[in-house]
């Protein structure tokens, strides 16, 4: 399993991502809007975004 934070010092705001190396997927919680750092790692750790549940009650900005 892998896993990284991304953290919005501005907004004290945190977004785990998480990634199973069996299954080559991954899970964003809570993603912030820019998505360029979400879709690096999936890149690099060649995995794909397989769901971005929103933890606010709004619409998730991945999807």
């Amino acid at each position: 399993m892998k896993f990284d934070q991304y953290y919005l010092e501005c907004l004290s705001h945190a977004s785990p991502l998480i990634g199973d190396e069996s299954s080559s997927k991954a899970v964003v919680v809570d993603a912030e809007r820019s998505r360029k750092a979400y879709l690096d790692w999936l890149n690099v750790q060649e995995k794909s975004l397989s769901g971005a549940p929103p933890t606010s009650g709004g619409m998730s900005p991945l999807g």
